[in-house]
């Protein structure tokens, strides 16, 4: 009669081998880096779309006149998150636009490229974690006094909330996940030399 100890479960063999995907070539950093760097300029342009968007609609409440429904006090504070989401739009592309670093990081010394790597992802993986606390923080704030102020749209006010909050937790908390999992990979890597 076989018994275990002479053909152990294969499940249990599978489960116990090393992971293969530890380690990083240099060519799987260089895509990696790519592909960081084609992020980087779409969120660019994303920003910079916003920052249109929302100047535009700042240049559109300066034709806004006082009426019974609008008081100038309202008017005004359009006017200012306007304003406040158009130099975020505007700050986030200088930001991104100065960090993305183009085809002569890849195509250049590959510590050079790893070292990069590692710091976007350590920072990606630190902002999701601020991100995922306080977004929905500053976001509940909001809204809480949006909920005292417009009392008949109290249900739409909830429902956005219950839609907006968990999904940014739960967004943000993976990409600082996936942000670590990818830098124990590549700290696994380093102690070989990209080269």
């Amino acid at each position: 009669m076989i018994t275990e100890h002479e053909h152990p479960d294969l499940r249990r063999l599978w489960q116990s081998q090393a992971d293969e995907s530890t380690s990083m070539s240099i060519d799987d950093l260089r895509s990696r880096v790519s592909h960081m760097n084609r992020n980087l300029l779409f969120r660019g342009f994303i920003a910079g779309l916003a920052f249109l968007l929302f100047i535009g609609f700042f240049g559109a409440t300066l034709t806004w006149r006082v009426s019974t429904l609008v008081t100038p006090t309202d008017i005004e504070i359009t006017r200012g998150i306007f304003l406040i989401g158009a130099g975020y739009g505007m700050w986030q592309l200088i930001a991104l636009l100065g960090r993305a670093r183009g085809k002569s990081l890849t195509a250049g010394e590959p510590n050079a490229c790893a070292a990069f790597y590692r710091s976007e992802l350590e920072r990606q993986r630190n902002s999701s974690r601020r991100s995922a606390l306080w977004i929905p923080l500053a976001f509940s704030a909001f809204w809480l006094w949006g909920l005292l102020a417009m009392p008949p749209l109290r249900v739409v006010m909830i429902v956005i909330w219950i839609l907006f909050v968990p999904f940014w937790i739960y967004r943000n908390t993976e990409v600082a996940r996936a942000s670590q999992r990818e830098l124990d990979r590549l700290n696994a890597s380093s102690g070989q030399s990209f080269s």
